[in-house]
């Protein structure tokens, strides 16, 4: 099941303590992890929630035992989820996912960690096949190091396996996540919970509740990875290689070391058999004892009529292009928005007392950093862009009423909040990157570009320069498609008139408390959001960049629409 699928998910933008979600990130057996951002210092985490789904359910945002005789299991297994956290927290090694907090509520537990933009080991696999032994040894040897600290203080990983590896974008450093063992320890307790294993890549003790676990049970997963590294391959599944030994005496899983692997040193291709082995027993007991034997590995030379030759590092493994600069263009894909991005900085948000026509709503003037840079929609979201998301499965499939205007490049209308929100989901999930709505600040600083006056074109604003009421070419009630007038000073067009846009942000009816770091405002009456830029049906006064209107995040209408944000990696 996708992330994007799970039921029992909490909806992005639910507001969980100090966090606001974000969107899902995964889902397994055992919780639900979502990227959030902390409200008052606007970092990204990955919080992770307990909800073991064989013997829990959500009811509303609250999670619950199944039936009373699930009560004493799911307890046992919160107090060991938090156990688990309060363990992990005393771990500082950079290849070890950092827990940062862990907190109860919703009648459940929740471990709040460091988030890891990357991409998990088993994307790269399947993208490459296989690793050379250099670039195998990049990945193996600092998570050997880091679980050596998680091993020296009595705790065990237990679900090792290439999806719980993620190698960092910023520097290809790999980082160990989703530890297992609260998920293992519950299996023991109850017998409604399945024990943790993953084929291929979990020994025989772990398809036990009460098996015989310790350092050689990390120590075959991560066997078992090198072999999958090695062969583009998973070894065999444990418990039939058990199963064909206690019948036929032989193991019916070749050695590397005997098969000869060109690439590779003999030592490693050993310690990979050794610690593959399938009783217990007969691996090594400690990575202690089998890291010399990775540490010793030397990798032969190539041969020249050997297949094509992979890059010898990590570089490369990633697709990593380079984030567009300020002032570019781009699209991340062809479906997508075109965004241009805007420098960082900072303006005086609102309007001054002295602006004609001003509301009480756009003050106190307030001065706002932007600390980095951003990137923005350069123009409104399109019917063509949205119908590309219905299409795909994304956005609930709906097709919002275009009144008989046209679709193409007019602006998407007739969609609520909540909707802004399915098609950044699926942006997001469609290219890998961070797509969301503009804060209220962001909106109104890349509409400004700079400027102080009322509109970006100065004092006054035109029929030439923006669509609104009563235009003398005798389209008036309706939209135009986007880019029918000049940019702004920073690439962005139409942002006063054409449609009202979708912002972040809870609406309040002044800025006193309001960010002043270019976050959104997550706090307040939060049925209602903000709308900013006017419409097509707006006298020019409406249009102004500072004007605020709030409506209800579910309402439907013919003059609004959105444009999207996207933060770009740092």
């Amino acid at each position: 099941m996708s992330a994007e699928d799970h039921k029992q998910a909490l909806p992005a933008g639910f507001r969980l303590g100090t966090y606001d979600m974000v969107r899902v990130l995964g889902v397994g057996g055992f919780g639900v992890t979502y990227l959030c951002e902390h409200m008052g210092l606007a970092v990204q985490v990955a919080v992770k929630e307990y909800l073991p789904n064989e013997i829990a359910v959500r009811d509303g945002t609250e999670v619950h035992p199944k039936s009373s005789g699930d009560r004493e299991g799911y307890e046992w297994g919160l107090s060991r989820f938090l156990d688990e956290a309060r363990t992990l927290a005393r771990f500082e090694h950079p290849n070890v996912v950092r827990v940062r907090d862990c907190f109860e509520s919703n009648n459940t537990a929740y471990i709040v960690m460091d988030y890891e933009d990357g991409e998990p080991l088993d994307v790269l696999l399947q993208r490459l096949g296989t690793l050379t032994e250099t670039q195998l040894k990049r990945v193996l040897l600092p998570v050997v190091d880091g679980l050596r600290q998680v091993h020296a203080a009595g705790f065990l990983h237990r679900d090792i396996k290439p999806s719980n590896i993620f190698v960092r974008r910023s520097d290809e450093s790999p980082v160990l996540l989703d530890f297992g063992s609260a998920r293992q320890a519950l299996g023991r307790k109850s017998r409604s919970v399945t024990a943790v294993f993953t084929a291929g890549y979990s020994p025989p003790e772990q398809y036990e509740s009460d098996g015989h676990h310790g350092a050689w049970t990390d120590i075959y997963a991560l066997s078992a990875l090198c072999y999958r590294a090695i062969t583009g391959e998973p070894p065999m599944e444990a418990t039939r290689r058990q199963s064909q030994l206690l019948r036929t005496q032989t193991d019916p899983l070749p050695t590397l070391a005997n098969a000869g692997r060109e690439g590779y040193s003999q030592a490693l291709l050993e310690a990979v058999d050794w610690g593959l082995r399938v009783i217990e027993t007969e691996r090594p007991q400690s990575l202690d004892e089998w890291l010399p034997w990775l540490q010793k590995a030397t990798a032969p030379r190539q041969p020249s009529d050997s297949a094509p030759k992979q890059v010898s590092s990590l570089a490369n493994l990633h697709h990593r292009a380079t984030e567009p600069k300020v002032g570019e263009r781009f699209r991340d894909c062809a479906e997508c928005p075109e965004m241009v991005v805007v420098p960082a900085g900072s303006f005086l948000m609102g309007s001054p007392k002295s602006e004609t026509e001003r509301h009480g709503d756009e003050g106190p003037v307030h001065r706002v950093e932007i600390a980095k840079p951003f990137a923005i929609g350069v123009y409104e979201v399109t019917f063509a862009e949205w119908d590309a998301c219905a299409a795909d499965g994304g956005c609930g499939g709906y097709l919002p009423d275009d009144e008989g205007w046209g679709r193409g490049r007019r602006p998407v209308i007739n969609v609520s909040w909540e909707d802004a929100q399915e098609y950044v989901r699926w942006l997001s999930a469609k290219t890998g990157k961070r797509y969301r709505l503009p804060s209220e600040s962001e909106w109104e600083y890349a509409a400004r570009a700079g400027t102080r006056t009322p509109f970006h074109t100065g004092e006054t604003i035109s029929k030439d320069q923006a669509k609104y009421l009563n235009d003398p070419e005798g389209f008036y009630g309706q939209t135009v498609a986007v880019g029918t007038f000049d940019a702004n000073e920073w690439g962005l067009c139409d942002v006063h008139g054409n449609v009202w846009e979708w912002a972040e942000d809870c609406w309040n009816d002044r800025y006193t408390g309001a960010p002043t770091d270019g976050s959104a405002w997550v706090s307040g009456d939060c049925s209602r959001r903000v709308l900013r830029g006017g419409s097509w049906n707006n006298e020019p006064s409406g249009l102004r960049a500072a004007l605020r209107y709030g409506i209800t995040s579910g309402g439907r209408y013919d003059n609004v629409g959105f444009r999207v944000a996207r933060t770009l990696a740092s």
